[in-house]
C-alpha cells in the first residue's frame, strides 16, 4: 500500500512539473558599456550587443537559460593618439574590441504576476575577447598597423530586469547585467610596431550589457 501511495505521489509531482514547465526562445539587442578599471574602459567606447538563447522554466518562478551574445566596443582613437603622443593629424581605423560570451544562467521571478514580472538572474560562462586589426596614418606619410589577437576565459554574470507579457506567447524583457571575465594577466597581440610589446590585459575584463528583447513561448 505504501508503494502505491509513493508511486501516486511521484506521478503527481512529475505531472505538476510538466504542467508548470515552459520553454521559450529569446532574442535581444542593446548597449554594452566597458567598465574595467584599466585600458578597456580607457581606450574603448560603449558599443552594441545582440544575442539569443533558450529558456526552460523549472517551476513557475525559476528558469534555466542557455545564452550566447556578441558585444562590440569601438576603439577610441583620439585617446590612444594622445596617450602614444602621435601626431594630431593621425587618422586610424579598426581596432574594435569584440566579446562573444556563452553562459548558463538561472532566472528567478520575484512575483507571481505573469503580466509584469521583475526578476534577478546570474550564472557562469565562457567568453572570447578579441581585438580587430588597427591601421593608422598621418599627413606626413607615416603609417602604423597592428594585428589583433584574442584570448578566452571563464566568466560570471549577475543582474536584474523585468518581463512584460504582450500575449500568451510573446513577452518583452529588459535587463542589465554585470559580466566579469577572468582575463587577468592574459596577453593579446595588439602592437603598433615591432618596438611595442603586445597589449596585456592587466585586469579582469568587466562590462555591462543593457539588453532589450523578445521572448517567444514554444
Amino acid at each position: 500500500m505504501k508503494k502505491i501511495i509513493l508511486i501516486i505521489a511521484v506521478l503527481f509531482v512529475v505531472n505538476s512539473l510538466i504542467a508548470q514547465s515552459k520553454e521559450a526562445i529569446l532574442i535581444n539587442s542593446g548597449l554594452s558599456v566597458p567598465s574595467s578599471t584599466q585600458y578597456f574602459s580607457d581606450y574603448w567606447n560603449a558599443g552594441f550587443n545582440f544575442g539569443g538563447g533558450f529558456e526552460y522554466y523549472l517551476n513557475s518562478n525559476t528558469a534555466l537559460q542557455v545564452y550566447i551574445d556578441y558585444n562590440h566596443f569601438p576603439f577610441d582613437d583620439q585617446k590612444a593618439i594622445a596617450a602614444l603622443d602621435l601626431s594630431s593629424s593621425t587618422i586610424s581605423s579598426g581596432g574594435g574590441a569584440n566579446i562573444l560570451n556563452i553562459s548558463v544562467d538561472v532566472k528567478y521571478l520575484l512575483t507571481n504576476d505573469k503580466t509584469f514580472s521583475p526578476y534577478i538572474l546570474g550564472g557562469i560562462g565562457y567568453f572570447n575577447f578579441s581585438l580587430s586589426d588597427l591601421s593608422s596614418s598621418d599627413l606626413y606619410g607615416d603609417s602604423h598597423s597592428a594585428t589583433g589577437g584574442s584570448v578566452s576565459a571563464f566568466s560570471i554574470n549577475f543582474g536584474f530586469g523585468a518581463e512584460f507579457m504582450v500575449s500568451s506567447d510573446i513577452s518583452i524583457f529588459a535587463d542589465a547585467r554585470y559580466v566579469l571575465g577572468f582575463t587577468n594577466n592574459s596577453t593579446v597581440n595588439f602592437t603598433l610596431d615591432q618596438n611595442v610589446q603586445p597589449y596585456t590585459l592587466s585586469d579582469n575584463t568587466h562590462y555591462i550589457p543593457l539588453r532589450v528583447g523578445v521572448s517567444y513561448n514554444l
